[in-house]
């Protein structure tokens, strides 16, 4: 029997019909002769007619009432028999915007229910992004960004080849063991992560840094603002030495970390997070907090992660490349272009 959601699909591609003019419906069959269990099947077989295309298109169509990564990448996996046969579409009530990158970068198409699309075929393109999902998955799930889980995303990145446990991860990231198996799930079903021989891999992880970095929000981290009169190598450099002095960690960050990593263009600002005694180093460095002005930040972490894998560049502290890159991309000026160069020079060679 047809299903709902099978003729569902037929009503969104007439739809999609309707509202672009660039293609009519020849003809739509939700039930298509299956052939063998073996072999993926499509759930719905649609042929297109474009305008002043004499050879109409034929879409092989996978309905999915959820679709989550996970879901998405098996089936993926079950599609490749059908390849060049036919266009594929994935097609879903919701689909987000990691399962739209990810078909993306198959070369698979896509349609959801308020349509949201990506069709592509000999003769035929159509994109529509940005709508609100008619049914958005409600489900309550972990944020695998939020500041404790994170850590899980932080090891993984910067220990790419490197298969965990999760009681290593939990030990690791010095997070309970529940929060541990939450993250490693919501990675999973995520697709940004993948498990081999039982243990944690971290899976496309250019992408997983992106997703991250889309929702890091650099100002966690307090900042106290100061002038220095001396150069930003000899303050850093004093910065240094008084830190190691007392036992407290710090590292460069930002433009101040990348010079020391990929110098790309001089820097006239300083950032340095400090994890502890600001006020204590900024007496001995003899300044001031100013509003306007400053050519030296003191960072206090928002989290003591953004110690994890630190470098040592010149005799002083940075904080890791992944750090760095998170702390760059949404600076303004050059920080985008900072970020790429770290990414390209320190980070995509580990991977």
């Amino acid at each position: 029997m047809r299903s709902e959601l099978e003729l569902s699909v037929a009503d969104w591609l007439r739809r999609l019909a309707d509202e672009t003019g660039a293609f009519s419906i020849a003809r739509v069959v939700t039930e298509p002769t299956r052939q063998g269990s073996a072999m993926w099947q499509p759930d719905v077989v649609a042929k297109l007619k474009l305008k002043d295309k004499a050879s109409p298109v034929t879409l092989e169509i996978e309905a999915k009432k959820r679709l989550t990564p996970a879901e998405a990448l098996a089936t993926f996996e079950r599609m490749e028999a059908r390849r060049g046969k036919a266009v594929l579409v994935l097609c879903s009530p919701s689909i987000s915007e990691r399962v739209a990158e990810m078909c993306r970068k198959r070369g698979v198409s896509y349609l959801d229910e308020a349509g949201n699309c990506r069709i592509v075929a000999p003769g035929l393109f159509i994109q529509i992004e940005g709508r609100g999902n008619v049914r958005p998955d409600t489900r309550p799930t972990i944020d695998v960004f939020a500041t404790k889980s994170s850590r899980i995303v932080r090891i993984l990145l910067s220990n790419p080849k490197r298969g965990w446990q999760v009681q290593a991860l939990a030990k690791e990231a010095q997070i309970s063991l529940g929060l541990a198996s939450k993250a490693k799930r919501a990675l999973l079903e995520r697709a940004f992560a993948e498990e081999r021989e039982g243990l944690l891999f971290a899976r496309e992880p250019e992408q997983l840094l992106r997703a991250w970095s889309n929702q890091y929000d650099v100002s966690k981290s307090k900042r106290i603002g100061l002038y220095a009169l001396d150069s930003l190598p000899e303050v850093e450099k004093r910065i240094g030495e008084w830190c190691s002095g007392k036992g407290i960690r710090y590292a460069l960050t930002q433009y101040s970390g990348a010079w020391r990593m990929a110098p790309m263009v001089r820097y006239n600002r300083s950032s340095v997070y400090v994890e502890s005694s600001p006020r204590e180093l900024i007496a001995a460095l003899g300044s001031k907090p100013v509003n306007t002005g400053a050519n030296l930040f003191l960072w206090t972490p928002y989290d003591p992660s953004v110690f994890y894998d630190l470098r040592e560049v010149e005799g002083l502290s940075v904080v890791s490349p992944i750090q760095l890159y998170l702390d760059l991309i949404g600076e303004p000026g050059r920080g985008e272009e900072a970020a790429q160069e770290i990414l390209q020079r320190q980070i995509r060679p580990t991977w």
